[in-house]
């Protein structure tokens, strides 16, 4: 039979080995809590830096981005705008063709240049010139071109000049200057790709009738 004071001997040898490895453990835990510590803000340090570095780049890349993109967008409108002026530059040939075919007091010719324009006229896009400009320039053409009398002509031919001089407002006809020129006698102004005056109006017998009104660079 064992002793009366078996029982509390074991009882506080049993809180005495809990208490050393509660102290024990607590002992541990103090040692690694400066190391996880440390480790977590080594991490943090890390990680922002990767992140700082992470924007840095993203920024880098967004300018290049944006650079590329809007050199593309210029590039395509130049493209574009070198398109539009081709068209409305090779309707401005055609109306010179007109304008010199009068002056030289020649209805067969003048004619002939006006349905040119017309086929020119035909072959702008309607999203660089309106449809009713066109309409409006291809019916004067087409005036000219069916008249066989230079004089009916040229009275349709001040209405195209207005019309031609108007599109001189939207857009480049001409890497040269053009002119434009104005009749006293007739009352009505045409375009020129050259300074000098040659009277569409009144041909040969007032050839250098006008003046110079201004003129587009």
């Amino acid at each position: 039979m064992a002793p009366p004071n078996t029982g509390r001997f074991l009882s506080i040898s049993i809180i005495v080995i809990l208490e050393f490895k509660i102290r024990l453990l607590s002992g541990i835990v103090q040692m690694i809590i400066p190391f996880v510590d440390n480790t977590f803000q080594r991490m943090m340090r890390f990680n922002y830096s990767l992140l700082k570095n992470l924007i840095l780049k993203f920024k880098t890349m967004k300018k290049y981005i944006i650079t590329a993109a809007l050199s593309l967008f210029s590039i395509l409108s130049i493209s574009a705008q070198s398109k539009k002026d081709a068209q409305v530059s090779k309707l401005y040939q055609n109306y010179i063709a007109i304008k010199s075919a009068l002056a030289s007091d020649d209805a067969d010719k003048t004619s002939k240049a006006a349905a040119e324009f017309i086929k020119t006229a035909s072959a702008v896009d309607y999203k660089l010139v309106s449809e009713g400009n066109l309409n409006i320039l291809r019916k004067d053409a087409t005036v000219i071109s069916d008249a066989r009398n230079i004089t009916a002509q040229r009275e349709t031919f001040s209405n195209l000049s207005e019309n031609m001089i108007a599109l001189t407002k939207e857009f480049k006809l001409s890497e040269k200057p053009v002119f434009v020129q104005y009749c006293p006698m007739a009352d009505s102004s045409w375009l020129s790709d050259e300074k000098q005056i040659a009277n569409p109006y009144y041909g040969k017998s007032m050839l250098s009738c006008g003046s110079v009104k201004s003129e587009i660079n």
